[in-house]
């Protein structure tokens, strides 16, 4: 899987999360004794991309002093953003810039779940001769866990730079009947403290 380049959002102030973690983006925040994105990080270690961006603007610069630009061989980028409240879209449209790659695999930092990445690259972008696809979790009733394959040329086609916009509310309905596969796995999004609370218990049972 070395033809993709993973695209991480990480970039939200995490409002909900701070009575519980004040001082850190969300990402950082700790499960069982590390950074949560280090969970993500390593599920795209397995798959074996070839680097990784992180889009950053909240306390960017802490992640990226904890972080680095290289995990275990995989270069690391960032990418800031250019306006405020630009909204997943102007997130993923800033760090298109460092993709080098037509393929971009797109996930949340604060969320993790189960699942084979390659299984779903290969669905989306070789089985179905289809560059563009997302994740559907119906565990619970359908959820889009946030996980995209996206082809970085309609990225640039559709999301103009310095725009507030949305993957979830405008860009997904843009695409050409984009491949959706279907899991049905545990998952957590850290992004509240009664998620985060649970995190811990969570990630030992998963990993």
């Amino acid at each position: 899987m070395s033809d993709i380049t993973a695209v991480i959002l990480v970039g939200g102030k995490g409002t909900r999360l701070r009575s519980t973690v004040p001082n850190l983006p969300k990402c950082l925040a700790e499960v069982n004794g590390k950074p949560f994105i280090f969970y993500i990080l390593d599920q795209l270690v397995e798959i074996k991309v070839k680097r990784i961006v992180l889009a950053v603007n909240y306390l960017g610069s802490m992640v990226q002093d904890i972080v680095g630009t290289n995990y275990k061989g995989i270069p690391i980028y960032y990418s800031y953003d250019k306006i405020e409240n630009g909204g997943t879209g102007h997130a993923l449209r800033s760090a298109v810039e460092y993709v080098d790659l037509d393929n971009i695999l797109v996930m949340n930092g604060d969320t993790y779940v189960s699942i084979n990445l390659s299984t779903f690259i290969w669905y989306v972008n070789y089985a179905n001769d289809n560059n563009n696809g997302l994740v559907l979790n119906v565990l619970n009733g359908p959820t889009n866990m946030g996980i995209y394959l996206f082809n970085k040329d309609v990225v640039k086609i559709y999301i103009q730079t310095n725009e507030i916009y949305s993957i979830e509310n405008q860009f997904l309905s843009r695409l050409n009947s984009p491949e959706v596969y279907v899991i049905s796995k545990p998952y957590i999004d850290i992004g509240t403290p009664e998620s985060y609370a649970k995190a811990d218990k969570f990630m030992s049972a998963i990993v």
